[in-house]
């Protein structure tokens, strides 16, 4: 089980090489009939402990396998954004799983991660590079699904955003591991990963994770 690193002492993220292969986003997962999004709500509500016994039903959910990471990302030009993130995660040793945000928002797409999680579907981390220095109402829905993800036992990796050192992604909050960048307009982390965007540097944050995840399993 893994709990939310509060630690804000920076570690350097280790890169891997070797080529991408092909990457593909995945199709969208439809939650199942007993998926509700109001399990978060118990997580708020008794904090880690709430979160690490909400987790117990899901233990045996998360095993074997290559080390995988679930890219929540932009994938609508089929060569930006979210190609480019799931590219390093792949070239760092992981394999990637990508879950559109376009269509139904992050939370949607954080849902589509939860639900194929619920089906057997094994992730060790979830990437997160979007960046959201204004908080929301999508901002809330976001935070909630990363916890109820961390108390099934996958760490969530969240990319700190490129608006400066005195600036904190509001939807990094609450994340295991927030990856900054050693560039001078990254924003706040509890990491520090290799790239020159934070969107590189927690692709290399996320895959790191994965592989010591699996190495757990």
């Amino acid at each position: 089980m893994y709990a939310v690193n509060t630690n804000f002492q920076g570690v350097q993220a280790s890169s891997l090489g070797g080529g991408a292969g092909a990457f593909a986003p995945q199709q969208q997962v439809q939650p199942s009939s007993g998926f509700a999004p109001c399990h978060a709500q118990q997580v708020s509500a008794g904090g880690l402990q709430g979160a690490q016994q909400l987790g117990q039903q899901f233990n045996g959910i998360v095993q074997g396998g290559a080390p995988t990471v679930a890219v929540v990302d932009d994938f609508a030009s089929g060569s930006g954004h979210g190609q480019e993130v799931a590219g390093t995660i792949q070239q760092d040793g992981a394999r990637a799983a990508g879950f559109d945000v376009n269509g139904g928002g992050v939370s949607r797409a954080l849902d589509n991660v939860i639900a194929a999680a619920q089906n057997g579907q094994h992730f060790d981390a979830v990437n997160l590079s979007q960046q959201n220095f204004q908080a929301s109402q999508e901002t809330a829905a976001v935070q909630q699904r990363i916890q109820v993800l961390q108390s099934m036992g996958i760490p969530v990796v969240v990319a700190a955003g490129n608006g400066g050192g005195n600036q904190t992604n509001q939807y990094a909050l609450g994340a295991a591991y927030v990856a900054a960048s050693q560039s001078g307009d990254s924003g706040r982390g509890n990491v520090v990963g290799q790239g020159g965007t934070t969107s590189l540097a927690s692709a290399n944050v996320a895959a790191a994770v994965a592989r010591m995840h699996a190495g757990q399993r």
